[in-house]
């Protein structure tokens, strides 16, 4: 169910306000399409950017699986292209519980 989520714009209102009943409601966001994408990996690969922006800030507290590797044995990682690429995303996106604990 958290992968209809790309079907709705990513930079609107509405899908943050699913996001928030479906994890509320026990949704798993590390469960995966029929390629293995969890919904990182799918929001990413569909550029969907305040999605995987949001799923990044609040890794943490979602328990994002950064290390998944989907059936072609990619990783995010592997996805951005490069790693220095995917460095800076994770720099752009401080995990909101690091953000509060300073």
């Amino acid at each position: 169910p958290v992968h209809r989520l790309l079907a709705l714009t990513a930079d609107a209102a509405p899908w943050r306000a699913v996001l928030t009943q479906l994890v509320d409601a026990g949704a798993d966001v590390n469960a995966t399409d029929a390629d293995g994408n969890t919904l990182l990996m799918a929001a990413f690969v569909e550029q969907h950017r305040g999605l995987v922006l949001h799923l990044l800030h609040h890794r943490d507290e979602l328990h994002v699986d950064l290390t998944h590797r989907n059936n072609d044995q990619r990783t995010l990682q592997q996805l951005c292209g490069s790693r220095k690429a995917y460095d800076d995303l994770l720099k752009r996106t401080t995990p909101a519980s690091s953000s509060s604990s300073s």
